[in-house]
């Protein structure tokens, strides 16, 4: 019973517990504090928010244009509105292709550069006006 004593008390004693002073514990929940930062987080600067928009509509006209495509593929869509033949659907897939990857991509980095993932900044976005 004296080394159980012993174990508690100096379990007790300990405020400079290597398992209370994480941020990423469970005592944490259990006692309502606050998780600490370890690094900072930097300053947040200005998004280039024409090259964002400039993404979003590539993305919007992308997805149009791949519904398009579908829609002709599938014959919902009927071709005579557009050039007959099979190259509407072909032509329609590509340049929908052509929209949604660099848009994706684009908005992708506005995302985790926004979130404050290490590696990302609006930097890597390149800017309209250079």
């Amino acid at each position: 019973a004296s080394a159980i004593e012993q174990a508690s008390s100096s379990i007790r004693n300990r405020s400079n517990s290597r398992f209370l002073d994480t941020d990423c514990c469970i005592a944490h929940f259990f006692f309502k504090e606050m998780p600490v930062r370890r690094y900072p987080r930097p300053p947040r600067e200005e998004p280039p928010w024409k090259e964002i928009y400039l993404a979003l509509a590539l993305c919007a006209i992308g997805t149009i244009l791949l519904l398009l495509s579908f829609g002709l593929a599938t014959g919902r869509v009927d071709p005579g509105y557009f050039v007959e033949g099979d190259a509407t659907t072909k032509t329609f897939f590509g340049l929908s292709i052509l929209c949604l990857l660099p848009g994706v991509y684009h908005l992708r980095i506005a995302f985790l550069a926004y979130s404050g993932t290490p590696g990302y900044s609006y930097d890597q976005i390149p800017r309209i006006d250079d």
